[in-house]
């Protein structure tokens, strides 16, 4: 894993030394994506700059260093990523007379894209990636993500200048960089709690949509072309569907071990996030039983047995026979650094898991390089609760009245978390409860909505889709749900283009290059997104059980009681922390002078904020939002004025 960044300056405005100093504080500001090295190259004559800051995880000699240049001279890359199974490509092109200078998955890709051209290769490429390909002969820029887009990468343009990094931080080396908030992107943070692709918060930066290739031409003029589609991938299902839940099973068994197996290649130390729950303990299984050792897994909870997951972790890796580390936090000690670790997102970013998350993350990072992580499998297996009941809701809502149906809907609505605490407070189950009660509101308010679109968008809002906090613009839908097929694989895919796209991989790829970590996501690996969509919806979804599939292959490893019980999430109280040790920072960055600063409507975020002071409504996931938007201003604030410092140092005291 690495961070990348560029320029083209394709009107040659600036001295190349200019250029360069630009490049270097770009790749200065995402060091901590790269801290084993750093390399660049550029095109004097045509104002082309490539950089990266390397974390190196295969080929650590210099053979594997970037940015590579192809053995014809022609392609010179910049790359984050790594691939997966790549041998056989390799072979293909040795059989062509290509004679490797090292064993890293850069060099095969790169003569890959010689050889067979750049979408063809990405076709045949399984891994995590974001690169920039400059074509030397034909002078043109190719930038391409994953098609999760699980790495990011981003664009700006700026005072002539075209540049690209892999966090929207790096464009602040730009001169004179200080765009306005994009407006409407705000409205959407406040809404999904997280900035969807591919608007960025920032007026004239934009991330590069997943799947997709992004050409820019000698006259500065893009060309977009998308090499992946993951509708097409769902409908090409339609015609190999597995019916027989046995076969399934074996099936889904031997294929996750296959692809865990191809992902636990490295030549630094590897390990596992274990949270306890299906997804994380299936990973976790897999990679004991083709590794043949003990695996180093890590796993975080709290003091506070409300809100502690962590014995569940603790049993299945006894079970299993992990070497297991586990951090128990203090609230306090969580709390104090809640501000500090969002301040670390290029991005407001707003999902309070985000916490444990880089803690976790800085955990592991002292063990081991890399880390294999249990994310996608909800998406891939139908496991939300939303998977089970919206259908449920969309076809029941039909038949009932408009009138009658808002009324019902209002009423479950008005059930709020707070509802369990006179029963709850120390119930080691409070979480569970708590979030069963927030589910009952959501739940309550997409009855209460209009076909499957509109309920899926009460589901997941933040903030009420409709809001008016930024004064003059209402939030424009993001994540969008196709209703002409299967509800329930309609959700499934909302939620891998939306959700897990611009929050969760968001979430995973910060918190862990924030800390030199490279995470790794077997469940996505396009075999399982294949094998995923040849399911019937009754292969995952029995009653109310969801991940059926995946929960009869994880008891092939370990007893049911070590993970069927009620999904709990990665919760925080955060909503707790905001009336208590979180409080100061909060009333400053919401204060009239704050939000108006911010771009904000006081006289609708203050009564917002006085509610939940007041208790016992918990309004946190409207809160939170508002709260890392200042954040995050005040990191970019921070981070702004150290480059301008080491600029001034930088330079001869008789030149200043």
């Amino acid at each position: 894993m690495c961070g990348i960044v560029g320029l083209i300056d394709f009107g040659k405005r600036r001295a190349p030394t200019e250029r360069d100093a630009i490049l270097r504080d770009m790749a200065t500001l995402i060091a901590h994506r790269g801290p084993d090295g750093e390399g660049f190259w550029a095109d004097d004559e045509r104002g082309v700059l490539l950089g990266q800051r390397r974390l190196a995880i295969q080929d650590l000699s210099a053979a594997g260093a970037q940015p590579m240049v192809s053995a014809s001279g022609r392609f010179v890359v910049t790359y984050n990523g790594e691939l997966y199974g790549f041998a056989h490509l390799r072979a293909q092109l040795a059989a062509r007379g290509i004679a490797f200078r090292g064993h890293s998955d850069t060099e095969v890709m790169l003569e890959a894209f010689e050889a067979f051209g750049i979408a063809p290769t990405l076709k045949q490429l399984n891994g995590i990636y974001a690169f920039a390909l400059w074509d030397r002969q034909s002078e043109v820029l190719h930038l391409a993500r994953d098609p999760l887009g699980i790495k990011p990468l981003a664009i700006a343009r700026h005072q002539g200048l075209f540049a690209f990094a892999s966090e929207i931080s790096a464009f602040d080396a730009l001169p004179d960089f200080d765009p306005p908030i994009d407006r409407t992107a705000l409205s959407q943070m406040l809404r999904y709690g997280c900035v969807p692709a591919p608007r960025t918060i920032l007026e004239g930066v934009e991330k590069v949509p997943a799947g997709v290739i992004v050409s820019i031409r000698p006259d500065g003029e893009e060309a977009h072309e998308r090499y992946f589609d993951l509708a097409e991938t769902f409908k090409a299902s339609e015609h190999a569907p597995i019916t027989d839940p046995v076969e399934a099973t074996r099936l889904l068994e031997h294929q996750l071990a296959d692809v865990v197996e191809s992902q636990m290649i490295s030549d630094v130390p590897l390990g596992a996030f274990l949270s306890g729950g299906i997804d994380s303990s299936t990973i976790v299984a897999m990679m004991g039983a083709r590794l043949g050792r003990n695996v180093s897994t890590f796993s975080i909870g709290f003091e506070d047995a409300r809100f502690d997951e962590s014995g569940h972790a603790r049993a299945v890796a006894a079970h299993l026979g992990t070497r297991h580390e586990e951090l128990i936090l203090t609230p306090d000690a969580a709390a104090l650094r809640a501000g500090e670790i969002v301040g670390r997102f290029d991005e407001p970013f707003a999902d309070s898991s985000q916490i444990p998350t880089l803690l976790v993350s800085e955990m592991a990072r002292r063990h081991v390089t890399v880390v294999l992580s249990g994310d996608g499998g909800d998406e891939l297996f139908a496991g939300y609760t939303r998977h089970r009941t919206i259908p449920k809701i969309a076809e029941v809502s039909g038949f009932v009245p408009g009138g009658i149906r808002r009324a019902i809907g209002g009423s479950l609505a008005s059930f709020r978390p707070e509802h369990v605490e006179a029963f709850a407070a120390r119930m080691p189950k409070a979480a569970q409860l708590r979030l069963i009660a927030d589910k009952t509101r959501k739940l309550g308010a997409a009855f209460a909505a209009e076909g499957l679109a509109g309920q899926y968008d009460q589901v997941t809002a933040q903030w009420p889709p409709d809001h008016t906090a930024v004064p003059g613009v209402r939030a424009e839908t993001a994540w969008h749900v196709p209703e002409d097929e299967d509800p329930v694989v309609a959700l499934q895919r909302a939620d891998m283009a939306g959700y897990m796209a611009d929050d969760i991989l968001v979430k995973v790829d910060r918190a862990s290059m924030a800390v030199s970590l490279e995470a790794r996501v077997p469940f996505l690996d396009p075999r399982m997104i294949s094998f995923a969509a040849r399911l019937p919806t009754d292969m995952k979804i029995k009653g109310n059980l969801g991940k059926v599939i995946l929960r009869d292959v994880l008891a092939r490893h370990i007893p049911r009681a070590l993970f069927e019980r009620p999904k709990a999430g990665f919760a925080v109280p955060i909503g707790e922390w905001l009336r208590g040790s979180l409080k100061p920072m909060a009333d400053e960055l919401l204060s009239a002078q704050a939000l108006e600063s911010a771009g904000l409507d006081p006289a609708i975020v203050g009564p917002v904020w006085a509610k939940h002071l007041a208790g016992p409504q918990d309004l946190s996931r409207m809160i939170w939002p508002v709260v890392a938007l200042g954040l995050w201003q005040r990191a970019r604030t921070q981070r702004i004025a150290a480059l301008k410092r080491r600029r001034r140092a930088a330079v001869p005291a008789g030149r200043r």
